[in-house]
């Protein structure tokens, strides 16, 4: 806070006061310092890499979704492990040469019946409200041959709930590390992120938990006064353990399994920001913007308490895609700055398929903002997501402090 009343002050005196400060002589090492921490995080702020950084791609995010679809899958697998059984069970029976024609209609009806009941994938997805609180600051360390490096720690709790397959989760995450500016358009932030998440399998009447550590690298340009882009890599490794009730035609069997599992999860974003209105720069601006998300997942086998082979739910190799495309309009009252943001969404995978029957989603969000001192602020957003064929969707609210400078 110190370092911030200090550019501040050094700020205002140059411009209310050119002459005195000319008088006094240039700023010394220090003021000039802090000047340049200043300016490159009014860059990053202006550019809007600030915000793809913090908030952006959280509304139903993969590693959620891809949860679901596991859990949607397992469960379509024990029902549809059961049905098969009896419809293999009926056809034997129809191969005895002698039995009586009333009989063998009604197995042929209980088959085509079992057959019938296969058939119908059940919804993998219905609608689910989650709640996500951020905590984070950016903040100034030193000067790397004039290129400011800052650390960037943040804090992250997710939960969701709500669905058919009666999924609760909760995970939290930490990461820091170094940001560096080049050229006041480059900027690179490679860090070190560990998680904890915790599921509450209501469909199986189960629970997992899951650790994951591993790296991330961010990496920020801005292109010209209008334009920016973002990509993100991480990598992590999980530690899996998790116990279900399996059910039965005799009853449920409990079943626990603990794995590993690896995954490679990559983000590219751009946005735009041109006023809305050209005659009052600054006063309402409209944001385009588009996305590219991508998670892969490896699977280490692993062996159960009953001693069965298992890998992941769709086999050893799992991907999950989507495409975003929408624009946002933030308008400035002063500390304050709402905003909305419309868009479309189109989800894509491959061994997830049969059971991804919506693909594509319209967004909307609803926030607004609030900033007490420079590079400090609060973000508060309403986000909801849903299909276009009403089989899926998630209603989120995010909280987001900003702590910089």
């Amino acid at each position: 806070m110190k370092h911030l009343v200090a550019l501040v002050i050094a700020v205002s005196a140059l411009i209310a006061h050119p002459a005195e400060a000319q008088e006094h002589g240039p700023p010394g090492p220090e003021a000039l310092r802090q000047m340049t921490f200043g300016m490159a995080l009014g860059r990053i702020g202006q550019s809007g890499l600030r915000r793809l950084f913090s908030a952006s791609g959280n509304l139903g995010d993969l590693q959620n979704r891809a949860g679901s679809y596991r859990t949607a899958f397992q469960m379509e697998r024990t029902r549809t492990a059961f049905l098969q059984g009896r419809i293999d069970g009926l056809g034997g029976a129809l191969q005895n040469p002698n039995l009586p024609p009333s009989e063998r209609l009604a197995i042929e009806r209980q088959q085509a019946e079992a057959m019938e009941e296969l058939g119908n994938i059940p919804t993998y997805e219905a609608l689910y409200s989650a709640l996500t609180i951020q905590g984070e600051a950016l903040k100034p360390l030193t000067l790397l041959r004039d290129a400011p490096v800052f650390l960037l720690v943040r804090a992250r709790g997710h939960a969701r709930w709500g669905g058919e397959d009666e999924l609760g989760v909760w995970s939290e995450a930490l990461s820091a590390g170094p940001l560096f500016v080049f050229s006041s358009r480059w900027i690179v932030a490679p860090s070190l992120l560990v998680g904890r998440t915790d599921v509450n399998i209501g469909a199986f009447d189960g629970s997992s938990g899951s650790t994951s550590l591993g790296p991330r690298l961010d990496l920020g340009v801005i292109l010209d006064d209008r334009w920016s882009a973002a990509l993100q890599v991480a990598y992590a490794w999980t530690w899996n353990e998790g116990t279900i009730e399996r059910p039965g035609p005799n009853g449920s069997t409990t079943v626990q399994t603990e794995s590993t599992q690896q995954a490679i999860s990559l983000k590219a974003e751009m946005t735009g920001s041109f006023d809305l209105v050209p005659s009052r720069p600054g006063s309402v601006s409209i944001s385009p913007q588009a996305g590219f998300y991508l998670q892969a997942t490896e699977y280490d086998p692993a062996t159960n308490s009953l001693g069965e082979r298992e890998t992941g739910s769709f086999g050893r190799h799992e991907h999950l895609a989507a495409f975003r495309l929408g624009a946002g309009i933030e308008k400035s009252l002063g500390a304050w700055s709402p905003q909305v943001y419309f868009g479309w969404e189109h989800e894509f995978t491959s061994e997830m398929s049969e059971l991804i029957r919506d693909r594509n989603g319209i967004l909307a969000t609803a926030g607004i903002s609030y900033s007490w001192a420079r590079s400090r602020r609060v973000l508060l957003d309403l986000a909801v997501l849903r299909g276009t064929e009403g089989l899926r969707g998630v209603s989120e609210i995010t909280f987001v402090v900003m702590l910089d400078g």
